[in-house]
């Protein structure tokens, strides 16, 4: 029975009112050892499951703080294996979780991370979970949560709002620990228990002694601070000595403290003889649900010994039965007692014994690896195998904190070169994210110790990878090159590193002119059906194009890289190479189809990290077709996971050429302030890195002064990115076009003659080239510079080559230029005609700047424009237009959140915006209103 926590049951089970009603609570019950936080949250629990809520509990455990999951799997294990069916869908991303390692396929792939796709698929479980009934996560003993059990915890924090959903846990501390200590999430209540009031500790010691006087239970209650646990201690002691609980033996009371419960526990055990002493410390080491069997074991004592002190353990108090074939402490408190009177080397003799049962009974490998990690070295093979499978495990299961633990301690024991390479890359792969330094020792080293070179190949570039998002491009070309290096020459002469090593350095232009001049040696073609050759024709595409090659050549290698991207088993930067290639030749609708499959399969698979690079791809071939609102939500998208999920810093390469990107948009929609303010809050205002991702930077910077009227710093931001471009041994203007903004820069200057210049050499190179947006943009800055009746021929035929290019707003800016240029020729009808179409064009794009620029000329020319509006769409953020597009395709909210890798809540809100912006009632009008707008 549960005595003087009423209030605090009452103000618990108000929540489960309002999650039947959809809403989430979470509870953090706080206090010290004893004080009753398992009692309350078992009655609470108890209460929850009889108004029908679906109740899932665990018990955190000092010894299981290795074992990656462990409180997840306690809490959802169970019912998953009851009803498979829970993992249909996106929750099949954490099916692993709940496998045998028995089940895990054989073959292991590597040790990327998984944690994201393992916590994105939980999240869809819980979300199954609801459809029918409310749930209440109950965890005890929250100081002791696993480390990846503590990051799915924060990961649905963020994601609860909108879903029936109530958290409890309780955590054991003299008092909270402030906000920037705090290592569980915030919860929204923290509930902190005190000691029993008078009236509830009378209450006790009437239950437990005859007649206790008033002083009697007054001095219990001095003495014990109203600790139910300390009270009942105090009181068994009590019945031990005979002591009457009257006012004489008040004073004595006073002697007693928290200290009773370690000697009760410690008398207790001694009573029952050195078996029973064993025993009791075999469970010690076991810990909760430990089976009778495994115990005798661990004891080395006959099984009938075992049953009757079990037996004489519960009649005590001290033990419960979990089920009908585990036991457990009743309290952790019990188990500390005891472990803390061992000595460590009967604590290890058992340690092993039990880790040896588990092995030669097949055992989880996780769960012998729990008793291996706390044993001294061993020096014997089968430890390092249990550790080196549980390591691999766990890296299925999507708990990096657990690989290292057991990579660590496998590191300790003594391995075969192979193992000990594959231990330190594993180890130095899921450091990455935590301890850069340290995982680059790792990595390197484990690459020199490997004589596999697909292990070597596929490290290396995950290192350099890792080191690019850090900005550190001089190291990750270094390793690359350490490791191209030690591999063994193959029948194509060509690896993975390599490629990768080149093309990171033609990034860096201090780098840039050594990787052309290694690309010269290399041979590019002739590796269908190797390894290399996705890898391969993505570099082929992107030297052919960066270097003015052959347009056709680009597109055929282009697609046929993003053609075996996912058969490749590494996610190299170089195939952005092929991405950046089909843009430049014109192959946009199929680069956006490429993108967007890889945007599809990373949600699927849960990979935050490609979703993020893929999403990007696809926002910038968005921009190229004009599509100005669907390439703003997909930028920033990119940029928001990478900032927010990935931990990158907004002015890190790694996130640049999306940051250009997204403020060319907010140009073209005239979007000033917010361009600014992007740049003030991401630092990118002043001086840039000198790399060649910050170009487009770089020249959207520049678009943006020229629009403020500061011709001056627009020209030298024009001028950094093309002697940037040039200094990374890069010929083709049209890979990352600004010659138009340049000229006109020029023009604003009075520096016709530099002008004229740069306009002809655009010219000429557009010739080399060939694609119709490089003429048609050639020709069209070629009028800037030309008199006025050439200048006529050649926007005609700008506009001529353009409309046959995806790219629609350089067609629509041609037409605008043509159109003005025809209204100062004396030629009214024409120009009115062609400024109709560009503003249609603008307007259809979301291209502000340009609307109100013809809109001004069209005027000018007599036409009658309709006076113009913000259209429904333009009213809508990029997260609402992202939201209200997918909805309009049919897709249901749950679809949409697993898509955007945001919660159900979030796609209510956005849904709920988009219905007033665009006054309509629902989603049934939403695909008509997203149409009409935009027509």
């Amino acid at each position: 029975m549960l005595v003087g926590r009423e209030p605090q049951v009452d103000t618990l089970v108000s929540l489960f009112t309002k999650a039947s009603s959809g809403e989430k609570a979470t509870v953090l019950i706080d206090g010290p050892m004893g004080i009753g936080k398992t009692a309350l949250l078992t009655e609470v629990t108890r209460r929850a499951s009889d108004t029908g809520m679906r109740v899932l509990t665990a018990r955190a455990d000092r010894l299981e703080q290795d074992l990656g999951f462990g409180v997840v799997r306690q809490l959802l294990e169970r019912t998953v294996l009851r009803d498979p069916s829970l993992l249909d869908g996106p929750a099949a991303l954490a099916g692993p979780l709940f496998a045998p390692d028995a089940l895990m396929p054989e073959e292991h792939s590597g040790w990327a991370d998984t944690s994201a796709t393992v916590l994105h698929g939980l999240y869809w479980l819980t979300v199954r979970l609801t459809e029918t009934t409310p749930v209440v996560f109950a965890i005890d003993d929250a100081q002791w949560i696993d480390q990846a059990s503590l990051r799915w915890l924060a990961y649905l924090f963020r994601r609860l709002e909108g879903l029936p959903v109530v958290v409890l846990a309780t955590h054991r501390g003299g008092m909270l620990p402030t906000d920037d200590q705090l290592t569980l999430p915030r919860f929204d209540h923290r509930m902190r228990l005190t000691g029993l009031d008078e009236r509830a500790v009378e209450q006790v010691v009437h239950s437990t002694l005859d007649q206790p006087a008033a002083e009697f239970v007054a001095s219990c209650r001095t003495a014990t601070g109203g600790n139910p646990l300390f009270l009942t201690a105090l009181l068994s002691t009590c019945r031990q000595q005979a002591l009457p609980p009257d006012a004489a033996s008040a004073t004595r009371i006073s002697e007693y403290g928290p200290e009773e419960v370690d000697r009760l526990v410690r008398d207790l055990v001694h009573q029952l003889g050195p078996d029973g002493v064993t025993v009791v410390e075999a469970v010690a080491v076991l810990g909760d649900g430990a089976s009778p069997e495994m115990i005798g074991a661990v004891a080395d004592t006959a099984p009938d010994v075992v049953y009757d002190i079990l037996h004489r353990m519960r009649r005590a108090g001290l033990m419960v039965g979990r089920d009908d074939h585990t036991v457990s402490f009743t309290h952790a408190v019990v188990r500390a007692a005891i472990a803390d009177g061992m000595l460590p080397s009967v604590a290890n003799l058992m340690r092993r014994r039990a880790a040896r049962t588990l092995f030669d009974e097949g055992a989880d490998r996780e769960r012998i690896a729990a008793y291996v990690l706390r044993l001294p070295v061993v020096g014997e093979q089968w430890v390092s195998d249990v550790l080196m499978d549980a390591a691999m495990v766990a890296t299925k299961r999507g708990a990096p904190e657990s690989v290292a633990a057991y990579l660590r301690r496998a590191l300790g024991e003594p391995l075969a070169r192979s193992r000990r390479a594959s231990a330190l890359i594993g180890l130095g792969t899921v450091e990455l994210g935590t301890d850069l330094p340290t995982a680059i020792a790792n990595l390197t080293e484990g690459i020199h110790l490997s004589a596999e070179d697909d292990e070597r190949e596929r490290s290396a570039v995950l290192l350099g990878r890792a080191l690019c998002v850090n900005d550190r491009y001089p190291e990750a070309i270094g390793k690359l090159q350490q490791t191209r290096q030690l591999i063994a020459s193959r029948d194509s002469g060509l690896t993975l590193p390599e490629i990768e090593e080149v093309f990171l350095g033609t990034l860096v232009p201090e780098f840039a002119t050594a990787a052309w001049r290694r690309c010269a040696e290399l041979r590019l073609t002739g590796h269908e059906g190797t390894p290399v050759e996705g890898l391969a024709a993505a570099f082929r595409g992107y030297e052919q194009t960066v270097r003015t090659g052959s347009a056709a050549e680009a597109i055929r290698c282009g697609r046929r890289a993003l053609e075996l991207r996912p058969c490749t088993r590494s996610d190299a930067v170089a195939f952005g190479g092929a991405a950046l290639a089909l843009a430049a030749a014109d192959d946009v609708e199929v680069g956006w189809q490429f993108s967007d499959q890889a945007v599809k399969d990373a949600v699927a698979t849960g990979s935050v990290f490609t979703y993020a690079v893929w999403i990007s791809h696809r926002g910038q071939y968005q921009y190229r077709c004009g599509r100005l609102l669907e390439a703003q939500a997909d930028l920033q998208a990119s940029i928001d996971i990478r900032i927010d999920h990935l931990g990158v810093g907004a002015r890190s390469s790694h996130v640049a050429a999306t940051a250009g990107g997204l403020l060319d948009v907010l140009v073209d929609r005239m979007l000033v302030d917010d361009a600014e303010a992007l740049l003030r809050r991401w630092d990118l205002g002043g001086g840039l890195p000198d790399h060649l991702l910050f170009v487009r930077v770089l020249q959207a910077r520049g678009r943006l002064r020229l629009v403020q009227g500061d011709p001056v710093r627009a020209l030298a931001d024009f001028q950094q990115a093309m002697d940037m471009v040039e200094r990374c041994g890069f010929s083709n203007p049209f890979v990352y076009p600004c010659h138009y903004e340049t000229v006109t820069a020029l023009l604003t200057l009075g520096r016709t003659a530099d002008a004229r210049d740069l306009a002809e050499r655009t010219a000429t190179l557009s010739d080399q080239w060939g694609t119709d947006h490089a003429k048609g943009t050639a020709f069209r800055t070629r009028a800037l510079v030309e008199p006025r009746g050439q200048a006529l021929e050649l926007l005609h035929e700008s506009v001529r080559r353009l409309s046959g290019s995806p790219s629609r707003l350089d067609y629509a800016h041609s037409l605008a230029d043509l159109g003005a240029l025809l209204l100062r020729d004396d030629q009214p009808v024409p120009a009115r005609d062609r400024l109709r179409e560009a503003l249609d064009l603008a307007e259809r794009m979301g291209a502000v700047a340009l609307s109100e620029r013809v809109l001004v000329e069209l005027k000018a020319a007599g036409g009658r424009p309709r006076s113009r509006r913000v259209h429904g769409t333009e009213a809508l953020t990029p997260s609402e237009r992202r939201v209200a597009s997918l909805a309009a395709t049919g897709a249901t909210n749950t679809d949409i959140a697993q898509q955007l890798f945001v919660g159900l809540r979030t796609v209510e809100v956005h849904l709920t915006n988009t219905y007033r912006k665009l006054g309509i009632h629902g989603r049934t009008e939403l695909a008509c209103a997203l149409s009409a707008s935009v027509s």
